[in-house]
C-alpha cells in the first residue's frame, strides 16, 4: 500500500500491527528517539578464541582439582613451604608468543602431537630461584641460565605440568632449553596442519619471601569433546552395600630389620612429612584421596581435602 504524509511518500508493504509485532521481538518496541543502541562486549580479536568460555571455565575447574597432586610434587623439589595456584588458563597466538620471548630466556621448547610448544618463566625470577636451589644466595637478575639451571627448569616443568598432561592431551617429546632465538622455532615447523593457536596455561609458586609464574603454551586439547561425550557413569546401584575398609596414612619410612628390633619405648621415627601435609586416605589399599586432620566430638576424624583423579566419589 501507498500512503501520503504531508510532503513525504514512503512505500511499504507492512501493517502497523505487524511494525509493531516487529518491534516488540527486537526489543525495540516503544523506543523514542532518546535509546541508544544495544550494549555489546567488548573483545580484543587479535587474541585468539577458539575454545568456548564455558570449556575454558571446565578445564580450570579440573586443573584446580589436580593442584594438591601438583603441589606435593613440586614440593619434591622445591621444598614444604610453597604454595602452587592456578593463575589463569587462556588462548594464545603462537606469534604473539615467540615475538615477546627476548634473550636472556628461561625457557623451554618441545613437541606435542607434532606441534612446536614452549614452557616460559621470567628469567630474573627463574635465575634467583634456581640460585636458591643449588645452595647460592638468590639475585634476581637476568641472565643466561647456566646448563644446571636449565636442567632445574626441565624437572620442574616435568614436576608440575605431568599431572595435566592426560587433561589437556599433550605430552613433552624432545623437551629442550632454548638458548638462542633460532632455537625457538615457530609453529609453522609444526607437522602436518601447523596450528597457530596454543592454550596457556599459567601456574603461580609463591613461597612466603617470593613468587613467580611458569606457563606452558601447548595445543587445544583435540580429544577433550570426544572423550566428554563418551564417559560413561560408573555402575554403581548394585555395590552400594559392599563394605569397604578406609585408612589414613601419615607418612612412611623403610628401616633395616635390625634397627626395627633394636627400637624401645619413646624412640622417635621421623615419617619425612611436613607437619602440615595432608592425609593420604586409602580404600582398599588404593590411594583414594587426600584430607587433613580433625576431630569430631572426642575422636579423631579427617576433611577430605581432594579426590585422586579418576577414583569413584560415590
Amino acid at each position: 500500500m501507498v500512503e501520503h504524509k504531508g510532503e513525504h511518500a514512503m512505500s511499504t508493504h507492512v501493517s502497523d500491527e505487524e511494525r509493531d509485532a516487529l518491534l516488540e521481538q527486537t526489543g525495540a518496541a516503544g523506543a523514542g528517539p532518546s535509546a541508544g543502541p544495544t550494549e555489546v562486549a567488548q573483545r580484543d580479536f587479535s587474541q585468539p578464541r577458539r575454545v568456548a568460555a564455558a570449556e575454558m571455565d571446565a578445564i580450570a575447574n579440573e586443573i584446580d582439582r589436580r593442584l594438591p597432586r601438583i603441589q606435593q610434587a613440586a614440593r619434591q623439589l622445591l621444598g614444604s613451604d610453597v604454595l602452587v595456584k592456578l593463575a589463569s588458563a587462556t588462548e594464545s597466538s603462537a606469534d604473539r608468543l615467540v615475538e615477546s620471548w627476548k634473550p636472556p630466556f628461561a625457557l623451554l621448547a618441545f613437541r606435542s602431537r607434532g606441534q612446536v610448544c614452549w614452557v616460559s618463566m621470567d628469567c630474573a625470577k627463574a635465575v634467583a630461584e634456581f640460585e636458591l636451589l643449588l645452595g647460592a644466595t638468590p639475585h634476581e637478575t637476568a641472565r643466561a641460565l647456566s646448563s644446571a639451571e636449565q636442567r632445574l627448569l626441565v624437572v620442574l616443568t616435568r614436576l608440575l605440568f605431568a599431572p595435566l598432561c592426560d587433561l589437556l592431551d599433550f605430552e613433552f617429546e624432545n623437551l629442550r632449553a632454548v638458548d638462542e632465538p633460532c632455537a625457538i622455532g615457530t609453529w609453522r615447523h609444526g607437522e602436518g596442519a601447523p596450528d597457530p593457536h596454543r592454550l596457556t596455561i599459567e601456574l603461580e609458586i609463591e613461597r612466603p619471601t617470593s613468587r613467580y609464574s611458569i606457563r606452558a603454551h601447548v595445543p587445544p586439547p583435540a580429544r577433550r569433546a570426544a572423550s566428554s561425550a563418551g564417559a560413561a557413569t560408573p555402575p554403581v546401584e548394585h555395590i552400594r552395600d559392599l563394605d569397604l575398609e578406609i585408612s589414613a596414612r601419615l607418612g612412611a619410612l623403610e628401616m633395616p630389620l635390625s634397627e626395627l628390633l633394636a627400637l624401645e619405648t619413646g624412640d622417635v621415627l621421623p615419617l619425612g612429612a611436613s607437619a602440615d601435609a595432608g592425609l593420604d586416605l586409602y580404600v582398599n589399599g588404593r590411594a583414594w584421596a587426600v584430607a587433613d586432620l580433625g576431630a569430631r566430638g572426642e575422636k579423631l576424624a579427617v576433611a577430605l581435602r581432594n579426590v585422586v583423579e579418576g577414583t569413584p566419589k560415590e
